[in-house]
Formats: C-alpha cells, sequence, structure tokens
C-alpha cells in the first residue's frame, strides 16, 4: 500500500510486516506533485502505476495565484514520478478540484473523475462550482467530458462515494453534498451513457444520507461494503450536524438489497471511533478493509473549531465476516419452524407453546454477518 500526505511525504505500508517506509520526504524536489491534501490517488495493479489528481488551497494561498490542475503519475517499479500534465483544464480535462472521487479501469486504460468542488480566486463567499464527469483515455492522452456539472440525471456533487465494477463497466455513485445532503443511489453504464437510479427492494434499510461515506466493492461475491461518515440531524427540520456514528452496510448486487451489519456509536476497544473523512480501501483477495485516519469531532465541517479540527492518525483492519453454512442452516430452520409455530397456534395453542419452548427457540440466534476488528498501529 502506498500513501501520499499533505506534508508532501510518500510512504509505503508493508502490510504483512505491520512496517511503514518513507519512499520520499518531499515529493516536489523528486519532480513529483507538491504538498496536497483533498486529492485522489488510483492505482493500477496491472501496470504498477499510481495517479494523482486535485488538491485544496486556502483561500488566502489563492490570491493573484494561476489555479491549475496537475496531474501526476508515479511509476512503483522505477520508482519514477511523471508529469502527464501542468493543467488539465487546458486539455478538455477537470479544472483544480477538491473532494472529487476517481476510479480507474486498467483493462480499458480509462480513469473516471467525478464531482469535486472547483477551486477559484472569488473568494470563500463566492457561489460554489462543482465538476461533472470525466474520462481519461491513458494511452492517447485524451480527455472527454461525459456528463456536464448541470446534467439534470447525474447531478455533481462533493463528499460522495464512487466505485466501478470492472465487469458490468458501471459506476456506483452515493450520496454526498451539494446544496444539501444528498442521499440518492446513481448507476452510470459507461458503455451507453445512460444514468439508472438504484430503487432497492426495501427502502428502509437504505443507509441514511451523509458527507464523505466510504464504500468498497466485492465483485467476487456481488457487494458493495458501505461505511457512514457525517449526517444531519433531520429531526425538527434541524440543519445541525450530528456526531459521526460508525455504521456499516453490505449491499448486495444481486437481491438490490442493503443489509446493516454493524455499528459503534461511541469509542470501545477494540472498535474504531465513529470518524468522517476517512479513507477506506479494500483487499479483495484477503477480503480485507484497512481504515487510516479521519476527523472524529462533532458540529459543521464547512466551519473550523476545535472539536473539527481534531485528526487521527489510527490504522485498523476490518474484516466483515460471511454467514458460514451452519448459520445458514439454523437461519432456513428458524424460517421454517417459525410459520410452523404460528400455524399451530391457531389449532392448538398449548401445543405450539411447547413447540415454541423446544423447537424455535434454539435456533432463533442468528448471526449472518459479524466484524472483527483490529488496530494495526
Amino acid at each position: 500500500a502506498v500513501v501520499s500526505t499533505q506534508s508532501g511525504h510518500y510512504g509505503r505500508d508493508n502490510s504483512s510486516a505491520n512496517t511503514w517506509q518513507c519512499i520520499s520526504a518531499d515529493t516536489e524536489i523528486n519532480s513529483g506533485p507538491c504538498r496536497r491534501s483533498c486529492h485522489k490517488m488510483v492505482l493500477d495493479s496491472k501496470h504498477k502505476l499510481i495517479y494523482i489528481l486535485g488538491r485544496y488551497l486556502d483561500v488566502r494561498a489563492r490570491v493573484n495565484m494561476e489555479l491549475k490542475s496537475d496531474f501526476y503519475c508515479y511509476d512503483i517499479q522505477c520508482d519514477q514520478w511523471n508529469l502527464i500534465s501542468s493543467d488539465t483544464g487546458s486539455e478538455g480535462g477537470p479544472s483544480l478540484i477538491y473532494d472529487h472521487q476517481m476510479v480507474l479501469d486498467s483493462d480499458l486504460q480509462t480513469i473516471y473523475i467525478f464531482g469535486g468542488k472547483i477551486l477559484n480566486n472569488s473568494g470563500i463567499r463566492s457561489e460554489a462550482e462543482y465538476s461533472g464527469l470525466y474520462k481519461y483515455h491513458i494511452p492517447s492522452n485524451v480527455w472527454t467530458v461525459l456528463k456536464p456539472d448541470n446534467d439534470l440525471m447525474l447531478r455533481s456533487r462533493f463528499g460522495h462515494s464512487m466505485l466501478y465494477h470492472p465487469d458490468k463497466k458501471q459506476l456506483f455513485i452515493f450520496a454526498g453534498q451539494r446544496e444539501h445532503f444528498l442521499d440518492d443511489f446513481l448507476v452510470y453504464n459507461t458503455h451507453n451513457d445512460t444514468v439508472e437510479e438504484v430503487m432497492c427492494v426495501d427502502e428502509t434499510k437504505v443507509p441514511e444520507s451523509g458527507f464523505t461515506m466510504r464504500a468498497t466493492i466485492d465483485t467476487q461475491h456481488q457487494e458493495i461494503h458501505m461505511m457512514s461518515g457525517l449526517s444531519k440531524d433531520h429531526r425538527n427540520g434541524s440543519k445541525d450536524y450530528t456526531d459521526a456514528k460508525t455504521k456499516i452496510y453490505v449491499y448486495s448486487l444481486k437481491r438490490n438489497k442493503w443489509n446493516e451489519v454493524g455499528k459503534n456509536a461511541g469509542c470501545t476497544e477494540p472498535e474504531p471511533c465513529p470518524r468522517f473523512a476517512h479513507m477506506l480501501v479494500y483487499d479483495s483477495r484477503k477480503k480485507l478493509h484497512y481504515m487510516f485516519g479521519g476527523n472524529p469531532g462533532a458540529g459543521n465541517p464547512m466551519e473550523r473549531g476545535t472539536d473539527m479540527d481534531r485528526r487521527l492518525d489510527d490504522f485498523w483492519c476490518l474484516r466483515i465476516k460471511r454467514p458460514a453454512f451452519g448459520d445458514m442452516k439454523r437461519a432456513l430452520q428458524f424460517l421454517v419452524r417459525k410459520f410452523k409455530f404460528r400455524d399451530m397456534s391457531l389449532r392448538d395453542p398449548v401445543g405450539a407453546l411447547l413447540y415454541l419452548q423446544q423447537h424455535v427457540e434454539e435456533v432463533s440466534r442468528l448471526y449472518l454477518y459479524s466484524i472483527d476488528s483490529s488496530i494495526l498501529s
């Protein structure tokens, strides 16, 4: 695993040995990107390349500054940086953006970038501008605008989640924020340029809208994993932000259904405390999630304050345990015996009570999913 930080450090984590290795203390002097935050990186595991786009600049740093969107590639095997573009905005790509999302199709050698806020020199109170959906074809070095910011079916946003299914050639886009929190679940089909809104089987189990929700995808099991971020208190029309709560959901692509599989409302060891603006990645071979950092504070993330300025530097490993055969067997037994009990209760209440005590209770405790978490650092 390779990470980039606002301080300009670039490091490698050897997960098996639980150690870090600093690749570069200052990437800028090695012909790489300058220090930054709110950027995005994607890994081309097939060609061992990392692509980096976007960054945030404080309002004071933008004064009298020409805002350009640089685009870098890092060759892991050669330990070498390459500046692909000094300004993607002048080449048909996105302007300088932050809090966007970026995914890569290694087979098609195509990068998709969606959303994020566009930086300008007009000050913090100027009207926000958002970036649309772009694709970048690596071999030909060509940018294409797929959906503009004002597209009615795919509204641009920031603080959202986006995943790519390489077999279906689809983008999955969740939530985020524009003028307010968004709670939509959209699918963009890259092969025919269409957008669909996903209407789930049971809408009551859909994750609540939030800011910086994190998601991963497991194409083998056809599942999407979602970790909640920061949500708003909607009671009585309130616009206040609530404390972050750690809720973990699993969405089945086959059954079109969400399930909540874990939650933690406070700091309880050995579980990570609730947070938002963290990072989450997934090792599809080992079926492990790795989570780093984030903000545990409450309040409005758009306003600076003591609590909201707190940052976490803990590093966690999480595993979602899938139901074993024995769990599935007990689940089926429980359903069969539950309906038999209901039928008996209409004809023989006493016999039904005995059946409930002797046969239903023993299979009533079901653990279809469980969460294991351990702190790495």
